[in-house]
């Protein structure tokens, strides 16, 4: 019996589908840590004044999948109150952490720093790739 091949439409989507990977991720003193669900193809260098001059590098994860493990109290200001775009920082080594981004029509996104995603439990250990803008 011969196979079916499946409509174009089915395999755009499947390639359009973001391959997530769930992290535990850290700062660099790991007070604060997270874990979240992230697409690691797809990151970006942060264009805000203070990021570009560390070279932050981002990856996107749905603000479903985030959740922050400890160190609320250690964050510079607490998440519910922030504009955004926004970065959170660690108060106690300084690093941005992660932020919220919120555009009109789409669900909140959360960036989290690539950089963070190193420190997390062993076994989730992925070397993210970095992309240029």
């Amino acid at each position: 019996m011969a196979s079916r091949a499946q409509p174009m439409s089915q395999v755009i989507a499947e390639r359009a589908r973001p391959r997530t990977t769930l992290f535990h991720g850290a700062c660099a003193c790991g007070t604060v840590r997270f874990r979240a669900s992230v697409d690691v193809e797809q990151t970006a260098a942060c264009i805000c004044a203070k990021c570009r001059g560390a070279g932050l590098v981002i990856a996107y994860a749905e603000d479903a999948t985030f959740r922050l493990l400890t160190g609320r109290e250690a964050l510079t200001e607490p998440p519910e109150e922030a504009r955004t775009p926004h970065h959170f920082f660690c108060g106690r080594c300084g690093e941005a952490v992660f932020g919220h981004i919120d555009r009109a029509g789409h669900p909140r996104m959360v960036s989290v720093n690539t950089a963070c995603l190193r420190r997390g439990a062993a076994e989730d250990l992925v070397d993210p790739p970095v992309r240029s803008p």
